[in-house]
């Protein structure tokens, strides 16, 4: 059979042209769905950077007003997860251009009242489908994340041993160990009033220290303008000293805090009223239950010596009732309060004790420990606060007389102090006693003062050995409501 070369070289072209449309038209198809494909790509990429810029658009609102929970506007209704909003921003910015909606959880809100949470939610104009969700946690500082924080000069004689971060509105003497954290003053240099030795210096420098050690001869010199201390790692053995250095904790702004958190316990009915007599008398109860006995204190009487000075105890009580932990982990009284855990037990709730008098500025209310006050264990969200409108007073009358106290302490006005009895006539082993543990943190305006030197550097009243430790839980789980301040920070961020 004879073959037509021309039909057959036709057929061939033909079928060669077919497959090349079916190539040509699949890589055509191909190269449209990956450009939609990358157009979707780069549009959520787009809606990403739309939505941080939305976390930094608040944060830039919080930088200049830190009690902006409501984009500038009147805080309305909330979500049903808590937050205010929807908040919805316009974005323009390098031919890009989209949506960022905002919604707002503020601190009260949060396990933490020094946490802020922010959802940012954006799109494209192009892509109003494509969405991308960012949220943060923004957080303060709180007043529970030092070891020790003073509104004033703090001498930390040379029986103090610290580990943990510590800081003072003054100067500091710091003639202990410290092996963990630093040491830092708001000062440059000051005048050292407890440095009364013939020939002290006119002026010390902010963080500076007398002890000696075999290493090191002589205490730190006189300040100079332009010159440092000696490197002292035998005294500043952790993170070192640092000075002049600016921390956001101002003692008198507490006054609104006390407030504030007054009248929010007193809607949650964990306000305590006057008791007309002294004050009132807080048992912590073990367990998991969190349950708190409230006696009503109708009489005092001396503690640890007779005489001033003197811590003065409960002597007669009137129990009120027994108690679940309030709802919103806050007691408020509006009086004295003495506290400890009953039995030395550990309290397994979270908790935070106020007492104070009006007006909250000019008042005098005290705390008063009286025993053994822990919160545990550990790895469970347990914390304890104290919190007085004057002093917190450490009496070591009772039980073994070296009290063990965990949890975070505050005085707004006062000091947190044992006072000094070397003056009196108690008996020696009255006015000296072993130790004191304090695991957890410490602020007072006026420092604290558990120990007493005479001119010769002798223990004449108060503790043997103080050991200060921070417990690093109060970092993640500070006490309900406990006062925070200062710029808001990242703590964590997660696209959702």
């Amino acid at each position: 059979m004879k073959i037509n070369k021309n039909a057959s070289i036709l057929f061939t072209a033909l079928v060669a042209t077919g497959i090349f449309l079916v190539i040509f038209s699949a890589a055509i198809s191909y190269g449209l769905m990956q450009q939609k494909f990358n157009k979707v790509k780069i549009a959520s990429i787009q809606a990403l950077n739309i939505s941080e810029a939305g976390i930094d658009y608040y944060r830039w609102l919080l930088y200049h007003n830190n009690e902006d929970y409501c984009d500038g506007t009147t805080c309305t209704v909330k979500t049903a997860d808590g937050y205010y909003g929807p908040y919805i921003h316009t974005y323009s910015q390098g031919g890009v251009s989209g949506q960022y909606q905002l919604y707002i959880k503020p601190p009260e809100d949060s396990v933490s009242t020094s946490t802020l949470a922010i959802k940012s939610i954006a799109w494209t104009d192009a892509y109003p489908n494509i969405k991308r969700t960012i949220q943060v946690k923004l957080q303060q500082d709180s007043w529970a994340s030092f070891l020790l924080l003073s509104g004033s000069d703090l001498w930390l004689p040379k029986n103090t041993t610290v580990r943990g971060k510590a800081h003072s509105s003054g100067g500091i003497r710091f003639d202990g160990i410290q092996t963990e954290g630093f040491m830092s003053s708001a000062l440059t240099s000051y005048a050292d009033l407890s440095d009364t030795s013939p020939g002290h210096c006119p002026l010390d420098f902010g963080v500076h220290t007398h002890a000696t050690t075999t290493s090191y001869t002589n205490p730190d010199p006189c300040f100079v303008e332009g010159t440092n201390p000696p490197y002292r790692p035998d005294i500043f053995g952790g993170d070192g000293r640092r000075f002049p250095a600016n921390r956001s904790f101002n003692f008198e702004s507490l006054g609104d805090y006390a407030s504030h958190t007054a009248a929010m316990a007193g809607l949650d009915l964990s306000y305590i009223g006057g008791s007309g007599k002294y004050g009132y008398y807080i048992e912590l109860m073990p367990g998991a239950g969190g349950n708190i006995n409230i006696y009503e204190v109708t009489s005092l009487k001396d503690s640890e010596c007779i005489g001033a000075p003197n811590i003065k105890i409960p002597d007669g009580t009137n129990k009120l009732n027994s108690y679940n932990r309030p709802a919103n982990g806050i007691i408020y009284a509006h009086d004295n309060v003495w506290i400890k855990s009953k039995n030395g037990g550990e309290y397994k709730k979270t908790l935070n004790i106020l007492a104070f008098k009006d007006p909250v500025l000019g008042a005098d209310a005290n705390i008063t420990i009286i025993g053994t006050i822990s919160y545990g264990p550990s790895e469970k969200e347990n914390a304890i606060g104290l919190i007085a409108q004057n002093n917190i007073y450490i009496d070591s009358g009772l039980g073994n007389g070296n009290p063990d106290i965990r949890g975070a302490m505050l005085a707004v006005k006062g000091k947190i102090q044992r006072p000094d009895y070397s003056s009196s006539s108690c008996s020696q082993s009255k006015k000296i006693k072993n130790s004191l543990k304090i695991l957890g943190s410490v602020a007072a305006k006026e420092g604290i003062e558990v120990s007493y030197f005479n001119a010769l550097g002798v223990l004449v009243s108060g503790y043997t050995s103080i050991d200060l430790d921070y417990d690093e839980q109060l970092l993640q789980i500070p006490p309900p409501r406990f006062p925070s301040s200062g710029e808001y920070k990242l703590v964590s961020w997660d696209e959702k």
